[in-house]
């Protein structure tokens, strides 16, 4: 996929996320998340004492929600899901997206490495090369390094300082300055 096309991607996925990302959080109370109308309208039932008023309320809050739902106003992602579009935009400076996703069991949503396997190695000229790795992920050289890597070499990028990436290799010594551009 294209640069555009990804970063596409990444904006409709941060769109579909902001009304939806607290409907993922179980542990934490709707109320801290900012949930959309449609779903606090859900979590306002639990509050009625009166079996035959609740019931009503969670009818009429859940046929909100499935409109929202429906029209495109509410899209729910599972933590499956959620994990997917972090490993994919790992790389990108979209600093929204990690606000965005929940906590899963009080574990912070921010990714800080990859492993993935290289499929390509090509040489831009004056020790400068591009990297395609076997997740789709493409990453560049922004200082001139030495030759030695190659096609299968399995590799690992991870942040460094100042935002930043490094990726290593297992078979060579030594890491690689790296900024992500697929």
């Amino acid at each position: 996929m294209k640069m555009g096309g990804l970063k596409s991607l990444a904006a409709a996925a941060l769109c579909a996320l902001f009304g939806t990302a607290s409907a993922l959080a179980q542990n934490n109370p709707p109320a801290q998340q900012g949930s959309p109308e449609a779903l606090a309208a859900i979590y306002a039932c639990a509050n009625n004492h009166n079996d035959a008023e609740r019931l009503a309320c969670y009818d009429a809050a859940v046929s909100r929600l499935h409109t929202a739902e429906a029209s495109g106003q509410v899209v729910a992602i599972d933590r499956e899901q959620a994990t997917r579009l972090q490993h994919e935009s790992f790389g990108f400076n979209l600093p929204s997206i990690t606000r965005l996703l929940p906590n899963f069991n009080g574990q912070p949503s921010s990714l800080t490495r990859i492993e993935s396997q290289l499929t390509s190695v090509s040489d831009r000229g004056q020790g400068y090369h591009t990297y395609r790795l076997a997740n789709g992920q493409t990453w560049v050289d922004i200082e001139p390094t030495g030759a030695g890597w190659r096609v299968g070499d399995a590799v690992v990028v991870r942040q460094a300082s100042f935002g930043s990436f490094l990726m290593t290799s297992t078979r060579v010594v030594g890491a690689r300055r790296v900024r992500r551009q697929e």
